[in-house]
């Protein structure tokens, strides 16, 4: 697989998932002391299932909000804070 593949298919989740990981970012700013982590957590791996199938959810992260996600052997990260939302490789989980 070429760079150009692995970039446009991490720039598709990003596109496809950042909007849901900005809208429940605000929600646990809100709710985080009343609210299981648990449960966003599922939301952002069923989004990202339902977006990507041939991606694979590693986890959800708190700091900064978002989800960890392995492609092409890579870790990506789709992640939002108050003002804004990005993507970012953070290396291999399996190292």
């Amino acid at each position: 697989m070429d760079t150009t593949e692995i970039k446009a298919k991490i720039k598709s989740v990003y596109e496809l998932t950042r909007d849901t990981v900005y809208n429940l970012n605000i929600r646990w700013l809100d709710e985080r002391e009343y609210e299981d982590f648990a449960e966003y957590s599922k939301v952002l791996k069923a989004r990202l299932e339902k977006v990507a199938n041939d991606v694979v959810f590693v986890k959800a992260t708190k700091r900064p909000f978002g989800f960890v996600f392995e492609y092409a052997g890579l870790d990506f990260q789709v992640y939002a804070k108050v003002d804004c939302a990005g993507i970012k490789c953070v290396g291999n989980h399996k190292k």
